[in-house]
């Protein structure tokens, strides 16, 4: 008995360090920014700020000095996203689970920084859905081939 007993503590001592050794690796990359792109201040006295990493979208919205309203999204939760481009800038929709048939939107972006946003969302969204491990890319290499998969033809 007392063999069993040693063999299970060993076995519990493993796990518990592979657990947390994955969970310091993943600590590590989740900070790791992706995009981030935030509204044009003539047009908006308080920008707001949307930030891509590898686990999480957070949407940042000011309504006064010192003052904002964190949103934070995991990529998993995302639906679809929409951009909505003119001449010179963009919204973003983002559609969730979480928010249920309102989109989240975010206006007055430069219209670059919003498809740019877009592709790497939606790519991020499709290579979630196809369940693709995206931990083990190296950031710009990442960057690239979500940009590449969120792309649309029509789009430029």
């Amino acid at each position: 008995m007392v063999v069993n007993n040693i063999s299970e503590d060993k076995d519990t001592s493993n796990k518990q360090g592979e657990d947390q050794e994955k969970l310091q690796k993943a600590a590590e990359t989740a900070q790791d920014v992706l995009i981030k792109a935030e509204s044009v201040f003539p047009f908006v006295l308080f920008p707001d700020t949307i930030t891509v990493s590898r686990m999480k979208v957070a949407v940042i919205r000011r309504s006064f000095f010192r003052v904002a309203d964190v949103i934070s999204l995991q990529i998993d939760d995302i639906l679809n996203v929409e951009v909505d481009t003119g001449p010179l800038f963009g919204a973003l929709n983002i559609f969730t689970r979480v928010y249920g048939s309102d989109p989240l939107q975010i206006k007055y972006l430069d219209r670059k920084s919003a498809i740019d946003v877009k592709r790497i969302l939606e790519g991020y969204v499709i290579a979630r859905k196809r369940e693709i491990d995206t931990s083990g890319i190296e950031k710009g290499q990442l960057i690239m081939l979500l940009t590449q998969l969120g792309s649309d033809s029509a789009m430029t």
